[in-house]
């Protein structure tokens, strides 16, 4: 196809149509909905309306990157100091390294339940999405973030700041990392990252846990449960090969090491205990089981909750938020968080 100067016009590579576009001359669009009732459209970050809502704020990580992150304050932060200091989930959002925020609705909304049931702090992190930024970009700025976190309790900041709030309200020797989907291979590789160089364990710092929510594990290779995907999957595996081929470095294939992680033996690298959720009729269920399976034979300490009939993040899902299987998640993700050691 040529364009009006008689030159070739730009095609499209990649597509998640209304969502992305990737055209041939590395330019990219993106679809920002405008119904305010869209699981994807952007909300602002808020201060408590009443007693039992949380509060949040943005704050920028880092201001060459643009990185940020959402702050999520369990309820009467911002009207009274609390008694004791609250646990931290530092989070990664998940979808396919290309898209989402935590200023999505279903994660703003998500997060915050998370943050009111847990009684913790939770911070959400924006890092770079690809194609603009392919990998291991996303994965550079979530480890910045977990740095900038174990840096925090030494780092000035001004007094009526949300990460002053942070520093002064938090407990840094229960930090836990979380992520849904292309974010639970980010906790899970940041966590594995940490470990190597000796970061998340001093007493000042600790990581107490990993909250792997339906991570989006997979590789070259399909397995049975990507080949044979139903609309209770909630996504497909042609969309993820999409993402995935955005998302890649050049020359990169599915076997990349973010898509499928190693596990160390505990002798080598002994991860925190991990609390990880595989859906029933999530297309990545055999990548995830496979998984867990190599982290029991490595002697990790895991946990597995398989919930039967449910999709890919589903809890994320308006439609699914109140039912007996997210209440259950729920619930366990609370009770991961309260029945750590002090």
């Amino acid at each position: 196809m040529a364009d009006e100067k008689g030159g070739e016009s730009k095609q499209v590579v990649e597509e998640l149509p209304g969502l992305i576009t990737l055209y041939s001359d590395g330019s990219v669009v993106r679809y920002e909905p405008s119904d305010p009732h869209s699981p994807i459209y952007s909300i602002p970050p808020s201060t408590a309306a009443t007693p039992a809502d949380f509060s949040s704020y943005d704050i920028t990580l880092y201001p060459a990157t643009n990185v940020w992150a959402r702050i999520f304050f369990p309820p009467g932060v911002t009207s009274g100091e609390p008694a004791a200091p609250f646990p931290i989930v530092l989070h990664f959002h998940g979808g396919g390294f290309c898209l989402g925020s935590p200023s999505w609705r279903m994660y703003h909304t998500t997060v915050g339940q998370f943050c009111i049931s847990s009684g913790a702090i939770w911070v959400s992190v924006a890092y770079r999405l690809a194609p603009e930024s392919r990998l291991p970009a996303g994965f550079l700025d979530c480890q910045e973030a977990f740095d900038w976190l174990r840096q925090l309790p030494n780092s000035p900041q001004p007094d009526d700041s949300p990460a002053a709030l942070l520093r002064r309200l938090g407990d840094f020797g229960r930090v836990f990392l979380a992520g849904d989907s292309a974010g639970g291979n980010f906790a899970y590789h940041v966590v594995l990252q940490s470990i190597r160089e000796g970061t998340t364990h001093s007493q000042a710092f600790r990581v107490r846990g990993l909250l792997l929510l339906h991570p989006g594990f997979i590789r070259e290779e399909r397995s049975e449960s990507e080949r044979n995907g139903s609309e209770r999957a909630l996504v497909d595996i042609d969309s993820v090969e999409v993402g995935a081929r955005m998302a890649l470095p050049a020359g990169e294939t599915q076997d990349y090491f973010l898509l499928n992680p190693a596990v160390p033996n505990s002798r080598e690298a002994a991860l925190p205990p991990s609390l990880v959720f595989i859906g029933g009729e999530d297309i990545f269920r055999d990548r995830q089981a496979e998984f867990c399976g190599k982290m029991a034979d490595e002697g990790q300490a895991v946990e597995v909750v398989r919930q039967e009939g449910m999709g890919h993040c589903f809890f994320l899902n308006e439609k699914f938020r109140s039912s007996a299987e997210a209440v259950d998640l729920l619930e366990r993700v609370v009770a991961f968080i309260r029945c750590t050691e002090t």
